[in-house]
């Protein structure tokens, strides 16, 4: 699935508009949220995070291994490599 993806089937069941995330979000208009949502390119891993976390979700990243290692990222964290 593709993030900008998600972020619409989240907002669609938590009940967002795009201009009840975009206010969430501290912008002054919906287009904010929508440009977003429909750009051809998706959207930036920043954008995503914000958007997610905006609306109570936390990002996941889980291994495919037998282990099932997770990591929780936040708009906080830095990228190691």
């Amino acid at each position: 699935m593709k993030p900008n993806t998600a972020i619409k089937e989240i907002m669609k069941l938590r009940g967002f508009s795009n201009m009840s995330l975009a206010t969430k979000l501290g912008k002054s208009t919906a287009s904010a949220v929508s440009n977003k949502l429909f750009r051809n390119k998706g959207m930036r891993v920043d954008t995503f995070i914000e958007m997610a976390e905006a609306m109570d979700c936390e990002i996941v990243i889980r291994s495919r291994l037998k282990d099932k290692q997770e990591w929780k990222i936040t708009q906080e964290d830095e990228l190691e490599v």
